[in-house]
């Protein structure tokens, strides 16, 4: 009876060595598989910050994996992590961004306890984290230079065109234009030489016609010829008429130094105009007429001319 006892007492720990071998045997694999799903730091091209890749975060990822038979191995375990880091990178960082794997970690679940005794299998819970890169944009193209625009000034200036020449068989019909702005120019040099008080610049700036000045200037050999009773001056513009004027006594008392006698007249243009002005003369004593057209350009230039 006593050596019965002792057999059974022996039989004992073989029977649930037998029971537990399998978990005994399987455990340390389960192990490994996990220790061999950790990759650590890859040292991989872009990591370094270089080419066109720019440094963005990180992502982790968690996953409980149950590998049923032991059918999964550790690199598609993986995989599967890192398409799910790949996915997180993308929704969080644009759909250019990059994850590389940097550091896997996976802990053996209490609950492999239960798979094993049945050998189906184990339970595993992973970590992943990865760091997450997005290209660089490449910088625009240069645009091309905006020219600066350039400021124009206006410029405007007169001439007087006669039809013919005035100057034939030595006497003289001449016809001279000066605008309101030249007659205010004149009058600030005046007043800047100190000729004019203030009052006096003041009035004289009053009387500047709008439309400006005709001078015109007669010479002729015979003195009665030169006497300005015998002209009548005509100014239109285009089929208005500005003035109508007849000529009177005003000649001076000696000859010029050409031995011809001259008469200056200035005629007021008191409305300002824009189109060719027609300036006709009549000169009654030799039954002549004389055209002249004032003519006002405009044109523009930059301000570095």
């Amino acid at each position: 009876m006593n050596k019965l006892k002792a057999d059974k007492k022996r039989t004992f720990p073989v029977w649930l060595l037998i029971l537990f071998l399998p978990v005994l045997l399987l455990l340390p694999g389960c192990i490994s598989l996990s220790t061999r799903a950790v990759p650590g730091e890859t040292p991989l091209p872009w990591e370094t910050g270089s080419g066109d890749w720019e440094y963005a975060g990180t992502v982790t990822v968690q996953n409980r994996s149950w590998n049923w038979l032991f059918r999964s191995p550790p690199e598609s375990r993986l995989g599967l992590m890192e398409e799910a880091a790949a996915g997180k990178a993308r929704e969080l960082y644009g759909p250019g961004a990059i994850a590389l794997t940097r550091t896997v970690g996976s802990r053996w679940h209490p609950l492999s306890l239960l798979m094993l005794l049945d050998l189906l299998g184990f339970v595993e819970d992973s970590a992943l984290t990865a760091r997450v890169w997005i290209p660089v944009a490449a910088p625009p193209p240069p645009s091309a230079p905006i020219p600066e625009e350039k400021k124009l000034r206006q410029i405007i200036t007169y001439r007087v065109e006669s039809r013919e020449n005035y100057t034939a068989a030595g006497q003289f019909t001449l016809v001279e234009y000066q605008s309101a702005g030249d007659l205010l120019a004149q009058l600030d040099d005046e007043r800047d030489r100190g000729e004019l008080s203030p009052g006096k610049y003041q009035e004289k700036r009053g009387e500047i016609p709008a439309g400006g000045l005709l001078i015109v200037s007669l010479g002729r050999k015979v003195l009665e010829n030169a006497i300005s009773r015998w002209f009548q001056f005509t100014l239109t513009e285009g089929s208005m008429r500005l003035f109508q004027k007849n000529g009177v006594e005003d000649i001076p008392f000696v000859p010029g130094k050409d031995q011809l006698w001259w008469n200056v007249l200035k005629l007021e243009i008191r409305e300002e105009w824009t189109s060719p002005l027609d300036f006709t003369i009549q000169d009654t004593y030799l039954n002549q007429l004389y055209h002249f057209r004032i003519i006002k350009d405009t044109r523009e230039v930059s301000d570095d001319l």
